[in-house]
């Protein structure tokens, strides 16, 4: 896995998201993000819009608690 970039969880439990990750995703100020894991229980982030089978999944499927 390449690593693009790193940002820092705030006190107030805030991120920003670097802009080479912003760039690779096309989304700007006011774009919703979809966080989810994959099978294997890596999390995975896109863009708001479904772009893929795996993010049409994403939308359908509640997210579970990790235990």
């Amino acid at each position: 896995m390449k690593i693009l970039a790193e940002s820092t969880l705030t006190s107030k439990e805030q991120l920003t998201v670097p802009k080479v990750v912003r760039q690779l995703l096309d989304v700007h100020a006011g774009d919703s993000l979809v966080w989810s894991l994959d099978e294997q229980g890596q999390l995975v982030v896109s863009g708001g819009r479904p772009n893929s089978l795996a993010d049409i999944r994403a939308f359908l499927n509640p997210i579970e608690k990790a235990r």
